[in-house]
């Protein structure tokens, strides 16, 4: 059966080799049009490797901030389009003396292929959207469509879009999710930490794009990437004791209830007291006037805990521990608290610190927390001989 054509206002332009319409579609154009791109490949085992990475996506992920957000937003979908008939009925728009004459209506018979060169995973979850019967169908989504060539020559082209699209798109940085996610839980709850708590406040806490302390910084406890990993571990946690089962990735994708929010911001507070209480380094550079950390960080190590690295792993282990044995941060921390942390005596030196190249020794993490999990419990150990944790015991 021939499907209805449909039609959409847009903006013709061209970028390199590439003439393109930007324009928009609704959730129902988009589960009726858009199919998967297969016509990529003239070897079906090839379409089906592309079609099968698409099927096996996290859609419910997508679906679920689809329904769930009501800030929700999505990046343009690029389409490549071929066959058919689609026509370009130009305007004319005027304003102020200047003509515009790139702007028109796109209109498609429904006899045109169309599939995804960027957004097939969005696609696939729009898809299962409409197919549950949303009342999301008429909600507009900005799309890109480019003409794709059906031939050897065209599909090579539109392939390597494909590729450059999906290679060369930039990441956010995991600075800039600190600064200014307003989804991520443990973002949220790092910034008000350096906006509120002494521990972090002003000097104390390093500012930039990567863990490192510069070994001029004579001020800060940690950089504020080591807060926010931290505090992911202390998430892992405060999941375990409310008793939800979601994955942390999944969890921190869509922003959750004031409420909640205020609650673990109390939680990882509670955490960070009861360490600068526990710990005498951290309770006399707080009380130092100047903050002075050159006692806690320099050349010949310092205290553990003053090192992005150090701090990382104790904290995951802490939260391990609680996780696994379901004991209070109060009673490990406390058990912990008569552990030398000094990096040029044993058992840091050598194991995580080099005292020869005067720096830290980044691969033996595991070593570190099992050596926590044996001072909180020597006789803790796991079936393969190592240190473990196995049995639950109330505190």
């Amino acid at each position: 059966m021939k499907k209805a054509g449909f039609r959409r206002p847009a903006i013709k332009t061209g970028l390199g080799i590439w003439k393109y319409y930007i324009s928009t579609m609704t959730y129902a154009q988009i589960a009726n049009y858009i199919k998967w791109p297969d016509e990529l490949y003239t070897s079906q085992k090839l379409s089906h490797m592309v079609q099968k990475s698409i099927a096996f996506t996290n859609k419910k992920a997508i679906c679920e901030y689809i329904e769930t957000e009501k800030e929700r937003f999505f990046n343009s979908l690029v389409l490549a389009v071929y066959g058919g008939e689609p026509q370009w009925y130009e305007g004319v728009f005027e304003q102020e003396g200047e003509e515009f004459y790139n702007i028109g209506v796109l209109e498609f018979t429904g006899e045109e292929k169309i599939f995804p060169v960027d957004g097939q995973h969005r696609v696939a979850a729009i898809k299962q959207i409409v197919g549950k019967g949303e009342k999301k169908l008429y909600e507009e989504v900005p799309v890109i469509f480019i003409a794709h060539e059906d031939s050897d020559e065209g599909r090579k082209r539109t392939r390597r879009l494909f590729t450059t699209l999906n290679r060369y798109a930039k990441p956010v940085s995991l600075s800039d999710i600190i600064a200014l996610d307003e989804d991520d839980i443990a973002a949220i709850v790092t910034r008000r930490l350096v906006e509120e708590a002494s521990l972090f406040s002003d000097h104390r806490i390093s500012i930039g794009r990567s863990e490192s302390i510069s070994k001029n910084d004579n001020t800060s406890f940690t950089a504020i990437i080591t807060l926010y990993k931290c505090n992911e571990y202390l998430l892992k946690s405060y999941l375990y004791d409310k008793g939800i089962g979601e994955k942390i990735e999944i969890f921190k994708r869509y922003r959750k209830p004031e409420t909640m929010i205020k609650d673990f911001y109390q939680y990882v507070l509670k955490f960070w007291k009861l360490l600068s209480e526990k710990i005498e380094d951290i309770s006399l550079y707080l009380k130092d006037e100047k903050s002075s950390a050159e006692k806690y960080r320099n050349s010949e190590g310092g205290n553990l805990l003053f090192r992005p690295a150090g701090l990382k792993a104790y904290v995951d282990a802490v939260s391990e521990i609680h996780r696994k044995r379901n004991s209070s941060f109060e009673r490990i921390l406390s058990k912990l608290s008569s552990l030398n942390l000094d990096l040029n005596v044993s058992p840091w030196k050598k194991v995580l610190w080099d005292d020869v190249r005067k720096s830290m020794i980044m691969n033996n993490k595991q070593l570190m927390k099992e050596f926590l999990f044996y001072n909180y419990d020597r006789h803790w150990t796991d079936s393969k001989g190592g240190i473990g944790l196995t049995a639950k015991e109330k505190h």
